[in-house]
């Protein structure tokens, strides 16, 4: 118990540290990305109990050095809970037919990770109206506020004013789909390292799951379906709400398409490293491709291309 405790202890202390980090100067953006690490470290290998104890240590270590609850409670929402969320299912298992113990799948866990963003920003909706404000005024004012300081200090980019009701107008479109996108993608890249490692260590609680075994309820295809007539409404509150859900909710489906493209690149065998490198790269730099992937991702889960790819290439692993 002396161990649990000692571990849960210092990953909540690094994971704080990670996290305060970027409020110290934006240079070290980078650390803060990867303050869930600690925290999939100690659930990976300690369990939920460990995994809830570091996430608290972290919240009220954040606390205590901002002088701030509300900077602590937007730890504890952003990534303390959904760390443990996601390990409380990721060490659900059962016992099979054929005696072997079968883990909770990827899909469940990025579903729950997905769902969850989702009631942040219906959250976030509800807190801007009980302001009186609409959704797009509210983010709009919180931009301003966040973006005001960057542009005053960056030479060349024109009067505050104009530089700003530009930007401002921009993002609050597509602001709360971005927030929740990248912060997905924080989450499962800071999971799947944590596993990675505490494989490579012998500490890992589960056996990894390949990123091509990835599948989606059958549902999921209808959830998007179901928002696009409320996507194409004009209004200023119920229309860009209902775009950034949809934009949320094809996120899972980008997943899925980098899973199709995992098996495609297992077919080049001993080039498979390099082919995946360079499909990242391509889809880091240049940006749109990521829509050739979601489109990609719900191909697979309407005809199910990976099953026939595993059909075609049975003695490839994942």
């Amino acid at each position: 118990m002396g161990k649990v405790i000692l571990t849960a202890a210092v990953g909540g202390l690094c994971s704080a540290a990670l996290y305060l980090a970027v409020l110290g100067s934006i240079g070290a953006l980078v650390l803060g990305y990867f303050a869930p690490l600690p925290l999939f470290l100690v659930g990976l290998s300690a369990g939920n109990l460990a995994v809830m104890a570091a996430g608290a240590v972290a919240a009220a270590g954040v606390g205590a050095f901002t002088g701030n609850p509300a900077v602590a409670g937007v730890f504890l929402v952003s990534v303390s809970i959904p760390v443990a969320l996601v390990i409380r299912l990721a060490l659900l298992s059962r016992v099979g037919a054929d005696g072997r113990r079968e883990w909770c799948p990827p899909g469940p866990l990025l579903m729950s990770l997905t769902l969850y963003g989702l009631s942040g920003v219906l959250g976030t909706m509800g807190f801007a109206l009980m302001g009186g404000q609409g959704l797009d005024v509210w983010i709009q004012g919180m931009l301003k506020t966040g973006l005001a300081p960057i542009l005053e200090g960056t030479p060349g980019i024109g009067t505050p004013s104009d530089s700003l009701d530009a930007l401002v107008e921009t993002l609050a479109m597509v602001f709360s789909a971005m927030a929740v996108a990248s912060w997905l993608v924080m989450l499962s890249v800071n999971g799947a390292l944590a596993q990675g490692l505490l494989s490579r260590w012998g500490m890992n609680r589960r056996p990894g799951a390949a990123m091509a075994s990835l599948e989606l309820p059958v549902w999921m295809a209808g959830m998007p379906l179901l928002i696009i007539p409320a996507a194409l409404l004009p209004g200023e509150t119920v229309g860009i709400l209902a775009r950034n859900i949809l934009l949320i909710l094809l996120v899972p489906f980008l997943f899925l398409g980098l899973a199709a493209l995992h098996r495609l690149a297992a077919r080049g065998g001993a080039s498979r490293t390099v082919l995946l490198v360079a499909m990242y790269l391509f889809i880091l730099f240049v940006g749109w491709p990521v829509v050739l992937v979601i489109g990609l991702g719900l191909i697979e889960h309407g005809l199910g291309l990976r099953r026939r790819t595993v059909a075609a290439c049975p003695d490839k692993e994942d």
